[in-house]
């Protein structure tokens, strides 16, 4: 019979991926040029899903080793995808790490050191980093404020909501910041065309998962709150 992957075996994976795409292990430790990529390699999962039991429950240290290894190669899109396919699929959400992990991604783009090379690692006491750190934390405050007054428009008191509709508010925040960040990427390249939605939509199929392109108009839906009902859209 046919031996299908299962957890263990993508945990391991998953370590590699981490390892491999790590800018502070040597490029001389990096044997293997022909590594899948992070993007191919969460495809993988999604066509041989192992089974996930009360016995055999998903576990977290993958979920987050998938995130940041996602983080490592600055792929916010990719990164986004993610977070959906992991919570569709293996019903998982994003914790406070998985927020720390996205932050610091984030506040690393563009980050040149005094040769003009990116930082291997961030120097978390520079006033520099910590100055970057708050700015996207404040970016996505500004989300959080934004997304609290859309439900409050609909009798739902952001602050108040509890089990699966506050961790699909915090998915929902995290995809929006790197939609914007990735959007910010783009602004600056030659395709006045191409934007953060289809990169999106382009990340989603590659990693075999179309139905997981979040950044397009999401609905106000609350998990566990309103019977589930679409209360409306962003």
């Amino acid at each position: 019979s046919q031996v299908h992957p299962d957890l263990h075996t993508y945990s391991i994976l998953w370590t590699l991926m981490k390892g491999f795409h790590d800018p502070i292990v040597s490029r001389a430790d990096k044997q293997y040029r022909g590594f899948a990529t992070c993007r191919r390699l969460i495809a993988e999962m999604v066509t041989h899903m192992p089974v996930i039991s009360e016995a055999e429950p998903f576990p977290r240290e993958l979920y987050e080793s998938i995130i940041l290894s996602f983080s490592l190669t600055e792929d916010q899109a990719g990164t986004a995808v993610a977070l959906r396919a992991l919570q569709r699929y293996y019903q998982m959400y994003p914790s406070e790490e998985t927020a720390r992990t996205i932050v610091l991604q984030l506040a690393r783009l563009g980050l040149a050191d005094e040769t003009g090379h990116k930082p291997k690692r961030l120097n978390l006491s520079s006033p520099v980093t910590r100055e970057r750190i708050a700015q996207v934390t404040k970016i996505l405050g500004t989300f959080k404020t934004q997304r609290a007054e859309a439900l409050l428009q609909h009798g739902i008191v952001f602050d108040q909501l509890q089990g699966g509709g506050r961790l699909e508010e915090t998915l929902l925040l995290l995809s929006d910041l790197l939609r914007y960040a990735a959007q910010a990427k783009l602004s600056g390249e030659e395709r006045p065309n191409y934007n953060a939605a289809l990169a999106s939509a382009a990340a989603a199929e590659q990693m075999n998962a179309p139905e997981c392109a979040l950044w397009t108009p999401h609905s106000v839906v609350v998990v566990g709150a309103q019977g589930g009902r679409n209360l409306g859209v962003l």
